[in-house]
């Protein structure tokens, strides 16, 4: 099996942690999430070029780990502090600027820095916060804090309506929301799945799917509906199958 490999953009300090297209720029630029050691920024890059035209540092966070755009939003997963942060979308360099902002983005109120809407407060440096999940009303994140590093992950909540200074991780007590501990162990990434295939019942499950990187797998655990609480395995590698040999040079070695 070959691959087809370009490296667009290659850096020598960067820690890249998340990416996402920049609107209105004909899909050729790519905002890069990038977390070195003293600072977290954004980085525009042109995909043809390899040249990265704007550094736009992220006030407040350090050590930020993943980076979801949800309209003219994006949501910096802040590690350090344990915080959601939410930012405006920022207008890309020239020439795409004037058609970046009428696709929803916008000019940033100070130059060299993105523009913050809300810090979303509720987790702790501790709880080591890997991922996030955005939904209308919350936002789940993949919680890799524990007593060893090879503690089960956990999968709680934020309620996005609730103000920076009294946020806190939801519970079922006051908000009738559970953190799901039964995914996995070092898991990355989350996605919702709404699963309209149950028998028996016009009901849907609704899913959380998340990568347990500890055991290799592809995880789906039911958030809601009714089998909640239900965990099924929906791959796992086969070591053996050629599509799963990396390219050289792109994988290491990993225990």
């Amino acid at each position: 099996i070959s691959y087809d490999r370009s490296i667009l953009y290659r850096g020598e300090e960067e820690r890249f942690r998340g990416a996402f297209t920049a609107p209105g720029t004909d899909k050729r630029r790519l905002w890069m999430l990038n977390s070195p050691q003293d600072h977290d920024q954004l980085m525009e890059l042109d995909t043809v070029t390899g040249e990265v035209l704007q550094s736009l540092v992220i006030p407040g966070t350090l050590d930020a780990h993943d980076s979801v755009r949800v309209g003219n939003s994006v949501f910096i997963v802040d590690t350090r502090h344990g915080t959601v942060v939410e930012i405006s979308l920022p207008a890309s360099a020239a020439p795409y600027t004037e058609s970046s902002i009428q696709a929803g983005a916008k000019v940033v109120e100070k130059e060299g820095y993105i523009s913050v809407i809300k810090v979303h407060t509720g987790f702790t440096r501790g709880d080591h916060i890997n991922n996030v999940a955005v939904h209308p009303e919350l936002l789940i994140s993949n919680l890799h804090g524990g007593s060893k590093s090879w503690s089960p992950t956990r999968l709680s909540a934020l309620s996005r309506s609730i103000s920076q200074e009294d946020g806190r991780e939801l519970n079922s007590e006051e908000d009738g929301f559970s953190a799901v501990d039964n995914v996995g162990t070092m898991c990355h990434g989350i996605a919702f799945w709404e699963d309209t295939t149950t028998p028996n019942t016009s009901e849907s499950n609704i899913k959380l799917i998340s990568l347990d990187s500890m055991h290799g797998t592809l995880v789906s655990v039911v958030l809601a509906g009714p089998n909640k609480g239900e965990r099924e395995v929906l791959w796992e590698p086969d070591e053996s199958h050629p599509v799963l040999t990396p390219p050289d040079g792109v994988a290491k070695a990993y225990r």
